[in-house]
Order: structure tokens, then C-alpha cells, then sequence
């Protein structure tokens, strides 16, 4: 049985706080749930029903962001699998063009219409962090960026 903790460690200080576990849903529930062995029927059944949970928690996007910020290798967090999250992970990898690139010099360089369209579509930022596949501190970054530079009225970040 793997425990919390058995979890990575977080090397940013502010994701070492886990109080937001306190009143999540899945404490009331045995932890093998969100740990699934394979890709069986079964495996995936498992996973879909800890998705189920994951769904009605209040704090299902502040366990994604430390899931990601500590790069959970296994188990369902923040109502995604180990493969859901290494693809926000691939998607998040900063372009080589010349140097280091940042999650947020990508989005506005490549992305800005689709943040654009997502700001009038009215999505919150976790929302958005899903969509574009990255956290929320990028969106709320790229928002004010844009705010600035006058391609959007009325966002906040």
C-alpha cells in the first residue's frame, strides 16, 4: 500500500504545505484507490472511480498543482493519472531557441490567441491552466502580461 507518506518531497517551500489535504474527500477513502497497478480493465476502472472522488473536491486543482510541482510519478491526483500528468509536464518543457525559454514565454509567444479566446470564453484559471497545460500561477502570469500590454480588458490575474 503506498501512503502519503511515501510521496515525493517538494522542493519549492511553498509546496510543502499540504493543509489543503485536511478536508479533501479522498481522506475518508482507502488510499489504494488512487493508486492503480497497470493499465487492466480493472486498473482503469480503479482510476476512473478515484477520478470520481477527485471530482468532487474542493481543492482538486490545489492537489494538481502540488502533484505537479513535486512530479508525482504514480497514483491519481488532483483527478489525473501518472500519464495525464507526464503529458502536462511534456506540453509545459520550455522551447530551446537561442536559450531557456519559460512556461509563459512559450504561451505568449505560440498561444496568446488561444488565452485570448479562453479570457472571453469566460474559464477560470484553473480552467484554463487544464487547457493550455500548465498551473495556475502561468495563467494568472500571462494574464497580467497581456492585461499590460492592452490584448485584454477587463481580465484579472
Amino acid at each position: 500500500m503506498t501512503t502519503v507518506t511515501e510521496t515525493r518531497r517538494a522542493t519549492n517551500p511553498a509546496a510543502q504545505n499540504t493543509s489543503w489535504r485536511l478536508g479533501a474527500p479522498c481522506g475518508d477513502v482507502e488510499p489504494d484507490l488512487f493508486f492503480p497497478i497497470g493499465i487492466s480493465r480493472a486498473a482503469q476502472y480503479q482510476a476512473e472511480e478515484a477520478k470520481s472522488i477527485c471530482r468532487t473536491c474542493p481543492v482538486m486543482q490545489t492537489c494538481l498543482d502540488w502533484a505537479l510541482e513535486t512530479r508525482q510519478d504514480s497514483g491519481v491526483w488532483g483527478g489525473m493519472t501518472e500519464d495525464e500528468r507526464r503529458a502536462i509536464h511534456r506540453r509545459m518543457r520550455p522551447v530551446y531557441r537561442g536559450g531557456m525559454k519559460t512556461s509563459v514565454d512559450n504561451i505568449l509567444e505560440h498561444r496568446v490567441d488561444q488565452v485570448v479566446d479562453l479570457v472571453a470564453a469566460g474559464l477560470a484559471p484553473g480552467e484554463m491552466a487544464r487547457t493550455l497545460g500548465t498551473n495556475v500561477v502561468t495563467v494568472n502570469t500571462v494574464i497580467r502580461k497581456l492585461t499590460e500590454a492592452g490584448r485584454l480588458q477587463g481580465a484579472t490575474a
